[in-house]
């Protein structure tokens, strides 16, 4: 981080054991991380007592909840790398450790074949979110925004592969330092995909970028072909219907900084969600499975071995059990 916020703060006491986290508390890693530190944990685990992280990708449940999380920015040129980053960091590295990757983002949507997730986590925001919520109140709030979401270059394309392979019931995000809701719905979505086609992660996208913590945005940033809730056809519209599962919409979630004045906390009950009462936080059998069977394509160099295609991942965890 710039030097300007380099400061201790109290995290040192909970990280020693001195203090202890009052509630369970689990989280995913964003841009302004000590990633020296969270990278000895690159499959998840506990950072401090009653404190968990999810890795660079993870899922655990908890009392019945399923929780998956991706941790880090999207940025194109770092997409498809293997994970090279080691000690001593240069200028470089230090910043693509946290960028989001493909391996993790082809493990997350072999989770599907098991369900749908209750909660994800994310830090940047899926591509074109903003447009299942109020656009018009976003940028009267982050006028800067306007130019990315006229050309539909708005969030991580990623995160939006993500949010419709899984379907989760609710998205929590941050990383633009806005408190921003949204009603994603999946049958709009998947219409718009069917008629502009469908994300391609190998155009020219950059990333949206904070500029060390501050509120300021630069930089061209995610999809060419823009995740739109318009559609026209009524004929598809009728032959999906035919065949599609019941309706699922996603409650989308963003927050403001942590800051004195600002919207940073929302306290959710998410009781329709728990399908038991007394069990504890716990490894999720079919994410284990996946990591297990992913482990092989885990490069620790620049180059990525290709990973398996996609219509392959729901093959790979019919057997939660198999590790």
């Amino acid at each position: 981080m710039p030097e300007k916020y380099r400061r201790l703060g109290d995290f040192a006491a909970y990280y020693s054991g001195t203090k202890r986290a009052p509630i369970l508390t689990i989280f995913i890693g964003g841009n302004h991380e000590a990633s020296n530190y969270l990278h000895e944990l690159f499959y998840g685990g506990w950072v401090a007592p009653n404190i968990y992280y999810l890795g660079c990708s993870g899922a655990v449940t908890y009392r019945g909840l399923r929780l998956a999380g991706l941790s880090g920015i999207y940025k194109r040129h770092d997409y498809r790398a293997g994970f090279h980053e080691r000690l001593p960091f240069t200028e470089d590295t230090k910043r693509s450790i946290y960028h989001v990757r493909a391996f993790d983002v082809q493990k997350l949507l072999a989770l599907g074949g098991s369900g749908r997730p209750d909660v994800f986590l994310s830090h940047d925001w899926p591509a074109n979110v903003q447009r299942f919520g109020d656009q018009r109140e976003l940028l009267r709030r982050k006028p800067f925004f306007r130019d990315e979401i006229e050309r539909g270059d708005f969030g991580s394309p990623p995160g939006m592969e993500i949010l419709r392979g899984l379907r989760p019931r609710y998205w929590f995000s941050a990383h633009l330092h806005v408190k921003f809701a949204a009603i994603v719905d999946h049958d709009v979505v998947d219409r718009a995909a069917e008629e502009e086609g469908e994300i391609n992660l190998n155009d020219d996208e950059g990333e949206i970028k904070l500029d060390d913590g501050e509120e300021e945005m630069e930089g061209p940033s995610a999809v060419k072909r823009p995740i739109s809730p318009s559609a026209n056809n009524p004929e598809s519209k009728r032959q999906r219907q035919d065949i599609k599962a019941p309706h699922e919409t996603t409650r989308f979630l963003a927050l403001d900084k942590c800051l004195p004045n600002r919207d940073f906390l929302q306290i959710l009950d998410l009781d329709e969600c728990l399908h038991t009462t007394d069990a504890p936080l716990s490894y999720d059998p079919h994410w284990l499975t996946i990591t297990k069977i992913f482990h092989q394509y885990l490069s620790t160099t620049r180059v990525q071995p290709p990973l398996p295609p996609k219509e392959e991942l729901q093959a790979y965890v019919p057997n939660p059990y198999m590790v």
